[in-house]
């Protein structure tokens, strides 16, 4: 029996194999941030390409943030910073935020969350307590109406309890995430207007739980607020539900002959 193959076509161009060729170099340590890569020519006589490919994979690298390019000084490897890492993250689940997006946010919040607040017990310092308690201040007094400044500290409140967590990692996975809790807000308050916020409250219980170094009750307390949020946040995708379905109803009244 004679068996054939098709031909395997590579999906790439000149310029991502050149993307992948040196971003895995400095995967591998072979390039080191702040080195010097070879110029344009040197590049195309090694890929054996023309300037063009060059040029686009340059972009392609830069617009990564992995390297930078100098006019009259050349190419250089970046050191990357956790800025840099949390940044194209946080834009993509920007563009991507819509209706069905909350439940997904939420769940990752109730998955990690609670576990972060039990670190932050264990871990905290005199420092991150003084900050919590100064945020907590500023929430207290911050005026029922001015619901965009109270959004701003309610996400603050939790990326330091990420941050006291002493754990580098969490505040690059959770960070992204936190970025959309004011557009959350925002759309609560939008279809719910007499929603009054509950968060002062829990976050009083939550700090009083790292305080005490309790871990128990800094995962228990930081669960329940978790889930009271979400609990609203269900309720808001109930009332976009029910006018979207309402609407859709309005239509096929006013067409129908």
């Amino acid at each position: 029996m004679s068996i054939s193959f098709n031909r395997i076509q590579r999906p790439v161009t000149l310029s991502q194999e050149i993307v992948e060729n040196i971003e895995r170099s400095i995967l591998e340590r072979k390039l080191v941030p702040g080195q010097k890569l070879p110029t344009e020519q040197e590049l195309c006589a090694m890929f054996s390409v023309s300037r063009t490919a060059v040029r686009e994979a340059l972009r392609m690298l830069s617009a990564k943030g992995l390297v930078t390019i100098k006019k009259r000084s050349g190419i250089f490897v970046n050191d990357m910073t956790s800025t840099e890492a949390v940044s194209g993250l946080g834009l993509y689940l920007e563009l991507k935020f819509e209706k069905d997006y909350i439940l997904h946010v939420f769940n990752i919040r109730q998955a990690i969350e609670p576990h972060v607040c039990r670190w932050a017990a264990a871990n905290r310092s005199t420092a991150s307590i003084w900050e919590l308690e100064k945020n907590l201040l500023k929430m207290k007094d911050c005026p029922p109406e001015d619901r965009e400044t109270e959004s701003l500290l309610d996400q603050e409140f939790h990326q330091m309890i990420a941050a006291a967590s002493k754990n580098p990692v969490v505040p690059l996975v959770l960070q992204p995430v936190f970025s959309l809790m004011p557009r959350i807000r925002a759309m609560v308050y939008t279809h719910i207007p007499n929603c009054v916020s509950a968060a002062l409250e829990y976050h009083r219980r939550i700090l009083d739980a790292i305080k005490q170094r309790d871990e128990e009750a800094a995962f228990r307390e930081m669960q329940i607020h978790i889930a009271n949020a979400a609990e609203q946040a269900n309720e808001v995708i109930d009332i976009i539900d029910k006018k979207a379905h309402a609407q859709d109803e309005a239509n096929r009244t006013t067409v129908s002959p």
